[in-house]
């Protein structure tokens, strides 16, 4: 039937897929999926066995690269966005503004009050055989969840839902995993943290897009309501 319905095209029925009406879904399934990928990776090798095996692999150059990516799960990187949509449309804007304040939340709420002495990868590390990147600060507790990923997947799927280009959010997706495996990298955070960021981060992300979307329409609706007309004839 599905198939049918697009001229037994599998292209199209891909196309059709990622259309405007199932763009939502489309971008939740992928970036969802990466949040997955986290989770199975730290399930199948082992917390502390995937952090041992980035560090292993720990170069002069991938510690410039990754202590550069990881900047971009900082909350600053939603200015540039912000001022853009300012000049684009208002409830995108506010949408973004929520977007923040609903990863504050979240992030405190796990940091702070539920998970506050959860402790971070280099507890667990031979300090005789770690490598420490010159520069990144060691913290060691409040591990769950990783804050710079949610606050990267967050965005990421919003400007994903907010511009509707498949080729832009391939990259955002990209950007967004190599955030994520920065805080590993980094030894800032085990492969769950970042899983359950990366996932706390798409709810967030498609929420708040929801929210200015739904602010957009009811501000449109009331700008069709007419007013009478008292000029004279």
């Amino acid at each position: 039937m599905i198939l049918e319905s697009y001229s037994g095209s599998v292209p199209s029925v891909f196309l059709g897929m990622i259309s405007s009406k199932g763009f939502i879904r489309y971008v939740l399934t992928i970036f969802g999926s990466v949040s997955v990928v986290f989770f199975l990776l730290g399930t199948l090798i082992g917390q502390i066995n995937l952090i041992n095996w980035f560090n292993s692999i720990h170069t002069p150059f991938f510690n410039i690269v990754f202590s550069i990516i990881t900047l971009l799960g900082t909350a600053i990187i939603f200015i540039p966005f912000f001022i853009a949509a300012l000049f684009h449309r208002i409830p995108i804007a506010f949408g973004l503004i929520a977007n923040l304040l609903l990863q504050t939340i979240v992030v405190l709420l796990f940091k702070r009050i539920l998970f506050p002495k959860a402790p971070r990868p280099i507890n667990f590390m031979d300090p005789d055989t770690i490598h420490l990147i010159q520069g990144v600060d060691f913290h060691r507790l409040m591990s769950f969840p990783s804050g710079h990923t949610l606050t990267i997947f967050g965005l990421c799927v919003f400007v994903s839902l907010w511009t509707k280009n498949h080729w832009l959010t391939y990259l955002l997706l990209a950007i967004a995993f190599l955030v994520g495996i920065s805080r590993m990298y980094l030894i800032q955070h085990f492969p769950n943290d970042v899983a359950f960021g990366a996932l706390f981060g798409t709810i967030i992300g498609a929420y708040s897009y929801q929210l200015a979307e739904n602010w957009n329409r009811s501000n449109r609706n009331n700008q069709k309501i007419k007013l009478p007309n008292f000029s004279r004839n």
